[in-house]
């Protein structure tokens, strides 16, 4: 079914009508919902039938390959909205597995625990490869290029002054020298695009 909407996204992406964007935005948030648990998704446990995490993560990206370029295309056609929402989610996961951490540091987990960590991997799991496929167009043989709507996103998000290259700078920097991340790296106040900020 998504795959119709390929060539639609091809072939209209670039006029972006007000219905075009209606259904990408609903075709997109009811993809990332199916992926996630509830309460915020409708994503079905396996009931025990645990996978290795390693194996799943290069298994997902095969066997949904074709879902996952389609929807990656999709969140590029309202990048407005499919980073905001991904940046969202990841954020609020990753604090979830930093309370988790914290808390294992503390006592034991219970099964319930277990359960709920194993829900948030899969929840995290996904939410990063829904990412990569809005962020690079998946090529055979070749690198991965960044897609012009998301540095056009990155540019127009500049120029109306949602963010500012210092803060954008400091992302990429603690990125790079792989220290903790700086206080005001999440506020809103700081500014930093939202592009690294979900990269780091």
């Amino acid at each position: 079914m998504l795959e119709a909407w390929t060539t639609i996204l091809q072939e209209f992406g670039s006029s972006l009508d007000n219905n075009l964007v209606e259904c990408s935005k609903r075709i997109f948030n009811k993809y990332v919902q199916c992926h996630l648990a509830p309460p915020d998704g409708c994503r079905h446990s396996d009931n025990g039938e645990a996978e290795e995490i390693e194996d799943s993560e290069d298994n997902d990206r095969i066997r949904f390959r074709d879902q996952l370029q389609t929807i990656g295309m999709f969140g590029r056609v309202i990048p407005g909205h499919a980073m905001p929402v991904l940046f969202k989610l990841l954020e609020s996961r990753i604090q979830r597995l930093v309370s988790h951490v914290q808390a294992m540091q503390s006592r034991a987990m219970n099964i319930s625990e277990a359960a709920s960590l194993d829900n948030l991997f899969e929840d995290i799991h996904w939410i990063v490869l829904i990412s990569g496929h809005v962020l690079c167009m998946d090529s055979d043989g070749e690198t991965p290029m960044i897609p012009s709507e998301v540095m056009q996103y990155s540019i127009e998000q500049h120029n109306r002054g949602e963010t500012t290259l210092d803060a954008t700078i400091k992302a990429f920097v603690a990125v790079e020298s792989k220290v903790a991340v700086p206080e005001d790296f999440l506020s809103v106040e700081s500014d930093p695009d939202r592009l690294p900020r979900q990269g780091y």
